[in-house]
């Protein structure tokens, strides 16, 4: 193999061509169904934090900071999973901030910004439609002091499959 296939191999990536995610050094990653890996501070043990009964949530041990992540069958398109995190939001005191349509590793993708209100604490929810049936969620929210921790969120979020 030439020198130049192997550039282009490298710069593809051995994976299939997927794009690779950033992973912070300090933190971890979790795969949400085996379809997206996201990543998550790894002094985040607190050992059974709870976000709307998701399946893949991680928080501090002062549980002012969650990295989260959920699938269900049951909202098989970006409008459902969203609807259902905005009602599960409002009864959590949740205020909605800037919503954007993007693409994470070629897949239709909405993010949304939130305020937990109680506490003034900044989030962003990901939606990140797999394929026609399956949606798969990631949230995040921290303290203030570490709300440029939600784009490292972002960064690392890759789609598996």
């Amino acid at each position: 193999m030439s020198l130049l296939a192997v550039c282009a191999l490298a710069l593809a990536g051995c994976a299939g061509g997927k794009e690779e995610s950033k992973v912070p050094e300090g933190w971890v990653t979790d795969t949400v169904a085996d379809f997206v890996e996201f990543a998550y501070p790894e002094d985040f043990d607190y050992p059974t934090p709870q976000f709307f009964g998701w399946t893949n949530a991680h928080a501090s041990q002062n549980r002012s900071n969650y990295v989260a992540g959920n699938y269900s069958a049951d909202f098989p398109e970006i409008t459902a999973a969203q609807a259902q995190f905005v009602a599960q939001g409002l009864t959590a005191n949740m205020a909605l901030g800037k919503h954007e349509d993007l693409e994470i590793n070629g897949r239709k993708t909405k993010a949304i910004d939130y305020t937990v209100t109680t506490n003034n604490f900044p989030g962003r929810v990901w939606f990140i439609q797999i394929d026609d049936t399956t949606v798969v969620s990631i949230a995040a929210f921290f303290e203030e002091s570490r709300k440029a921790d939600l784009d490292k969120v972002g960064e690392s979020i890759r789609v598996l499959k």
